[in-house]
């Protein structure tokens, strides 16, 4: 954990990238920065105080909701409290690159499918501990390169966090469709995405041991409610969809 020397040093660095508009986020509530400090870099991410409060209403400690899934994203190492205006937490950063990003580029990178088939065991292993992420979208998997106890891709935004015994069928559903409908898809990787799909969906399948009927039936069930559900930013067009399992 970072001592609170380093913290002040780091949430000053934030408000400065704040203040010069250098920021991955910046919302009414919510402000998101990348930061180099002392040669090391972080994501620091500040909320609004009486939104944090609504907002983890059912997991209040952040870094509570974050240790629920550890080894499976960047470690929390520094919090302020909830008695500032606003509540900072501080991570180690895995990387600047995500799926959402790489799909985006005309160039896919060398190995992409098996990005794609990294993300689909790490969802599976979320899923394994009856954890809902409540927002799998491509962005929120990272490409990791920094941070080698952790695997090639990781998971971000941890803000919405619900541990069950069992996950149910419809969280599940909705992670599924959350991650295959929300890309921005170049148009030179059209043809390639259903690849990537694939190649994700099979791992997935792989690590919770499912049958290739028990995979068509969750994937076809995820279609649905990505052009159903209003909930589902949905990217990806109709057509490229209903191809991508078939």
């Amino acid at each position: 954990m970072l001592s609170q020397l380093e913290i002040e040093k780091i949430i000053n660095l934030h408000n400065e990238q704040i203040a010069q508009g250098k920021t991955l986020r910046n919302l009414k509530k919510r402000q998101v920065t990348r930061i180099l400090c002392d040669g090391k870099r972080y994501v620091v991410k500040a909320y609004l105080r009486r939104w944090w409060h609504r907002l983890f209403i059912q997991a209040p400690c952040k870094t509570a909701s974050v240790a629920l899934l550890e080894g499976f994203t960047p470690p929390c190492i520094g919090d302020t409290g909830k008695e500032l205006l606003w509540q900072y937490t501080i991570y180690e950063d895995a990387g600047n690159q995500d799926l959402y990003a790489i799909m985006r580029d005309a160039r896919l990178p060398n190995g992409f499918e098996q990005l794609y088939a990294s993300a689909g065991e790490l969802l599976a292993r979320v899923h394994q501990k009856g954890i809902y992420h409540g927002d799998t979208k491509p962005p929120n998997f990272v490409i990791n390169t920094a941070i080698t106890a952790l695997p090639p891709v990781v998971i971000v935004d941890c803000d919405h966090i619900i541990a069950y015994n069992k996950l149910p069928d419809h969280r599940r559903i909705f992670n599924l469709a959350q991650f295959i409908a929300t890309n921005d898809i170049h148009p030179d990787n059209l043809e390639l995405y259903p690849t990537c799909m694939q190649a994700f969906a099979a791992q997935y399948a792989k690590t919770m041991s499912l049958s290739l009927e028990q995979l068509d039936v969750l994937l076809t069930k995820a279609v649905q409610v990505a052009l159903s559900s209003p909930r589902i930013e949905r990217r990806v067009p109709q057509e490229t969809l209903f191809s991508l399992f078939s």
